[in-house]
């Protein structure tokens, strides 16, 4: 009856479940022998095969003027890359001094302050004490104390703050000095920041990437170090042109992994060969990780086991071709096979049962290698937007004349556009009379300080006369004079005090004035009186975008307003989108543009692929940097930047016609069998889905479990890639076609 169901249910097999043998009733009779091998959990992940990429990157935030190279462009070490526009750096360090200054002249004002304080508590205290007032003399106790403390914080801020001022100020004036990213290797851009969205870049951003083509290794694009679990694998290994090469994690530091977590921003993670490989650009390899919780160890299969109340057994081949029922202990598992500790003796031949009878009639099919590519569909095709540089309104105002259109070439100097800000002299007038106003404040100031300074002479001077007098008014006897002098003391110190207060408001007045000053200066810097600002073009290019016409009223803060935007573009180079949920394309794969209704294909490769907000983290100068790209506008967006093998595609094909695919996956050297010899069975303890072939071995088919890429996303239902089981020459029993049309009428 087994046999008879076996047959009719064997063109399904593929689709049903492994039933739990309770009797061994076959006619054919399927044995495995019990073998030694690692029983573990494997993992497996896509890599690219990536150059060494090098950040160029300013470490405080700072203003672009020019970037001097476009993508796919070869540099050499050296090679001036980014320039900085100084002059707002150059006004930044005059306002970093200053402020410096002030920080600096207020605390050597206010320094004996705290021991004045302290004097006056003192004082207050001892009248206390003069006027048996324990209480009161407690108070100003604790309030000395306090005093004390909050001078000793006080201090530690001022160091802190000068420090931090030395610093920033040392930054301003290497960046000025430095105002150039020079190339730091010889080798291929790949990443320039887009100034379309502004000309700014945040401290220690990504402006410019350089890869050394000649530095690979290879990047898990979908893992960083903070989604990262392969660490607990004990095997790690490539499958590089059929090859199981071992592979071991470019580890970041312990201190670049502790401030990328602290700003939220993850670098991937890396992996290099033990091996000697040639790897190329544009690769990607399959990363396998095995945890091995147990090596070596004697196992049998799932789909020998069986359970009832006394436990796990299986049947057991004996000598005269009986089977044997036997109870066995078993270990750890996995989606295959039992760890046996005990019951059974390797070499010992083992039933295995499964929904379908080994085929009877069959082709021998013979496992070969072949190269695996997978594609997924672009988006949004255009030209690339090499270089592009974002006019943003200078100032507040009306758009007098506006010199460009688009299309229009223009070059470096040229006068884009004049800006009637309107505040010229009225500007002027407007901060003079804002001097004028400090300047009332300030005199005012001074008049009420002197006014109490005086009074608060003459009262210590009342008090000194009640002294000499004698005119005391009390009882407190021969401490009363005590007690007097104790008030006159504070006077005295209070006179000090207020004389302090009086330079420090100097000091702060003085700060305030030269500042307005500044901005005078400035102004008149920008124009002659008359209010008019010229736009002029940073860099040669051409005109790509128009936001505004004559007579727009513009206006600059914290939403600049746009102005214009100029490209500069290198012939035959495109761009792509993924989109969010695309895989990660490798720098270097290859592009594919079908044209509709047509024969024609157009090929390239890409030469930036960047992921928004990808990080990188890396020591240099002594020093830990986080350099991220910019966000792509989408949460994990990803855009690719390609160059065309004919130069000329734009100028030949309309781009709504075009059909553009973008290769995310190519290895050469894989195992790969048809769909047809794979079959499936579900794991009765797990619910997972089991995979196998007929291997032939000893002249017969035998069960034999395999690991599909699919599970994986590697290949397809059609062309299986088998990453686990089988090796290139091994021999595999393929049903003919014959029996499973027999199998399909019987059903």
């Amino acid at each position: 009856m087994i046999l008879t169901l076996s047959l009719l249910l064997g063109g399904c097999a593929q689709e049903r479940d492994i039933p739990v043998l309770e009797e061994p009733v076959t006619e054919r009779e399927l044995f495995r022998p019990v073998t030694r091998m690692d029983v573990g959990e494997l993992k497996v992940s896509i890599g690219n095969v990536t150059p060494m990429p090098y950040c160029h990157y300013f470490e405080r935030q700072t203003v672009i003027d020019e970037i001097n190279c476009t993508v796919g462009q070869y540099v050499n070490k050296g090679d001036v890359l980014v320039t900085a526009d100084t002059e707002s750096m150059k006004d930044e360090l005059v306002e970093m001094q200053a402020s410096l200054k002030l920080l600096i002249d207020e605390h050597t004002a206010k320094e004996p302050l705290h021991d004045l304080n302290i004097k006056i508590l003192s004082s207050k205290r001892q009248e206390c004490l003069y006027r048996y007032d324990e209480e009161g003399a407690s108070q100003y106790t604790t309030e000395i104390k306090k005093t004390e403390e909050d001078h000793t914080y006080d201090e530690e801020l001022y160091a802190y703050m000068v420090e931090y001022y030395q610093s920033e100020i040392a930054k301003i004036e290497k960046s000025i000095n430095e105002k150039t990213l020079k190339a730091k290797v010889s080798g291929y851009v790949t990443y320039i920041k887009d100034t379309s969205k502004g000309s700014t870049a945040k401290n220690e951003e990504a402006i410019v990437i350089v890869n050394d083509f000649d530095d690979l290794y290879i990047e898990v694009p979908d893992t960083t170090t903070a989604t990262n679990t392969y660490g607990k694998y004990e095997v790690k290994y490539a499958v590089i042109k059929g090859q199981e090469v071992p592979i071991e994690e470019i580890e970041y530091s312990s201190r670049e992994q502790v401030y990328a977590k602290s700003q939220g921003s993850y670098p991937c993670v890396r992996y290099k060969t033990l091996t000697p490989q040639e790897l190329k650009i544009g690769e990607t390899v399959i990363l396998c990780f095995v945890r091995r919780d147990r090596q070596d160890v004697l196992t049998v299969g799932y789909d020998s086991s069986n359970s009832d109340e006394n436990g796990i057994y299986v049947y057991v081949k004996k000598e005269d071709g009986s089977l044997e029922k036997r109870y066995i202990e078993v270990g750890i598992t996995d989606d295959y096979y039992y760890e046996v500790l005990s019951g059974l003796e390797e070499g010992e031949e083992v039933l295995y049962t499964q929904e379908s009878v080994a085929p009877v009639s069959y082709e021998e099919y013979t496992v070969v290698t072949g190269t695996q590519r997978t594609s997924v569909l672009g988006s949004n095709l255009k030209k690339a937007e090499i270089v592009n540089t974002a006019y943003f309104t200078p100032c507040d105002g009306k758009i007098e004349s506006l010199n460009v259109d688009p299309g229009q070439e223009v070059h470096k100097g040229d006068v884009l556009a004049v800006i009637d800000s309107g505040s010229g002299e009225a500007a002027i007038q407007e901060i003079e009379n804002e001097i004028k106003h400090l300047n009332m404040d300030y005199e005012k100031y001074v008049k009420d300080a002197d006014k109490n300074i005086k009074t608060m002479t003459v009262q210590g001077l009342q008090l000194l006369t009640v002294i000499e007098q004698g005119n005391f008014y009390g009882t407190l006897g021969e401490h009363e004079e005590d007690a007097i002098n104790c008030q006159k003391d504070v006077f005295d110190h209070q006179v000090s005090i207020a004389k302090i207060e009086k330079e420090v408001r100097r000091i702060e007045y003085e700060d305030s004035l030269a500042r307005l000053n500044r901005q005078i200066t400035k102004i008149k810097k920008n124009n002659n009186g008359s209010g008019k600002i010229s736009v002029i073009a940073k860099e040669d290019g051409v005109v790509s975008s128009l936001y505004v016409k004559e007579g727009d009223i513009v206006k600059r803060g914290g939403d600049k307003y746009l102005l214009f935007s100029c490209t500069r573009s290198v012939e035959g180079i495109g761009s792509l989108s993924v989109g969010k949920g695309g895989e990660i394309p490798p720098l270097g794969c290859s592009i594919e543009i079908s044209i509709n209704e047509s024969d024609d294909k157009y090929t390239g490769k890409a030469i930036s692929c960047i992921v928004g907000g990808k990080a990188y983290a890396f020591t240099e100068d002594d020093k830990i940097r986080l350099s991220v790209c910019e966000s792509a506008g989408v949460s994990n967006g990803k855009s690719v930047i390609f160059e065309f093998d004919d130069k000329e595609f734009f100028d030949k094909v309309k781009i709504k016609d075009c059909e553009p695919k973008i290769q995310v996956l190519y290895a050469e050297n894989l195992v790969i069998v048809p769909g047809s010899v794979v079959y499936k069975e579900e794991n009765v303890l797990t619910s997972k889905m089991r995979f196998f072939v007929w291997k032939m071995m000893d002249g017969k088919p035998v069960k034999q479990y395999v690991v599909k890429g699919s599970t994986y996303g590697i290949g397809d239902e059609a062309s299986v890639v088998i990453l686990r089981g089988l090796e290139p020459g091994d021999v595999l029993a393929k049903e003919s076609s014959a029996v499973k049309t027999a199998t399909d009428e019987e059903q």
